[in-house]
């Protein structure tokens, strides 16, 4: 294809299965690739700072274009895609970078089914790319930012977006209910989606209003950043919740990366290899997601423990906004999130309410009676 349209998750588990493979890879192969990724990253650090290559940057990047990334391109099938698009949920900035690095740029969209697809886009080749945001607003897309009683206080600027013009849709049929909470007398359409926008247009998104977390104290929590930051310091996690709602504190419910059946994409117990190797090195020598929780039971004090905590302890520190924001207590799930076991939707986005139902027992022994 010429263009393919995507969503993150998709990207996520090809990212992991590049990994695997490269991680089965010869010396030789593995040193091939690391300069290859760097060349493209560097191509394309140099196209979003506006810096030309040099001619030695350049012939280095044509060289591992030829021999490396174009053939990385043909296995994936993408060897003529000209347009890498993501939608339905915003891209991580580690997971652009990854692409950018195949020399497979993603451009980050932003847009509904009932604005007509017309919304925003990250693109590098327009010239609208920042680190973390969805974009400015293409040609023709009115879009507005309006004060949210649910913003979550990540921003002053965040309120609820919101969209106007003749790409917006008339209504749902025969549901005027639906409608009027949807259109507002003066015509623009409420997304749902929080987010705000800089001194330069560019818009950043937080997440949705009815997934935002109140806690006890009422303060309104965006878990989608607190998952992202906590998967970049645990990257052995391939799902992480927050949970919390209505709760003094917060917790989150983690699975680790599996093995799938390739015809329905259903999750094994088994890790995959890269996620044995990062367990290895803090003396635990499973290599199913069964055998993790044994060991995690069996040395609760133990140094996978104290790794998971630490992964934990960074985003405290380090990602926080304020103290409310933080995580106090964490569990691994017996199994990975999939499409065939409910969690996941058919576009790949996380059906937080049925987790949290299923899981309801253990999310309720995470808050003990004294709290």
């Amino acid at each position: 294809p010429t263009g393919f349209l995507t969503v993150p998750r998709l990207l996520e588990k090809i990212q992991e299965q590049m990994l695997t493979v490269l991680g089965k890879a010869g010396v030789v192969r593995q040193s091939a690739m690391r300069h290859a990724q760097a060349a493209a990253t560097n191509r394309y650090q140099a196209l979003i700072h506006g810096r030309k290559l040099t001619m030695s940057e350049h012939l280095h990047y044509r060289l591992f274009k030829a021999t490396v990334l174009d053939k990385i391109k043909t296995a994936l099938g993408l060897s003529n895609a000209r347009h890498l698009v993501s939608g339905s949920a915003p891209v991580s900035d580690d997971l652009i970078e990854f692409f950018q690095s195949l020399d497979l740029p993603v451009s980050n969209a932003y847009a509904m089914s009932e604005s007509l697809s017309n919304g925003t886009m990250c693109s590098i080749k327009n010239g609208s790319f920042k680190t973390g945001s969805i974009g400015k607003p293409v040609p023709f897309a009115n879009i507005s930012i309006r004060e949210s009683a649910l913003s979550s206080g990540s921003n002053e600027r965040e309120g609820e977006i919101c969209f106007k013009g003749r790409s917006v849709f008339m209504g749902y049929l025969n549901n005027q209910e639906k409608t009027n909470e949807t259109i507002l007398d003066d015509g623009w359409m409420l997304t749902g989606d929080l987010g705000w926008t800089d001194d330069e247009d560019f818009m950043y998104m937080s997440g949705r209003a009815k997934e935002i977390i109140i806690t006890a104290g009422g303060e309104n929590i965006a878990p989608i950043p607190i998952e992202d930051a906590i998967k970049r310091e645990l990257p052995a996690m391939s799902n992480v919740m927050v949970v919390g709602d209505k709760k003094k504190f917060l917790s989150v419910l983690m699975t680790l990366k599996c093995e799938r059946v390739l015809e329905s994409g259903a999750a094994l117990d088994d890790l995959l290899p890269g996620v044995v190797m990062w367990l290895q090195t803090y003396k635990c020598q499973a290599t199913t997601v069964t055998g993790v929780r044994d060991h995690i039971a069996k040395h609760p004090r133990g140094a996978l423990v104290r790794a998971i905590q630490m992964g934990v302890d960074r985003y405290n520190d380090d990602h926080a906004v304020s103290s409310v924001h933080q995580i106090r207590r964490w569990e691994i799930l017996p199994s990975e999130f999939t499409v065939v076991t409910g969690e996941l939707s058919n576009t790949l986005k996380l059906k937080r309410s049925y987790v949290a139902d299923f899981y309801a027992d253990l999310i309720d022994s995470m808050y003990p009676v004294r709290y």
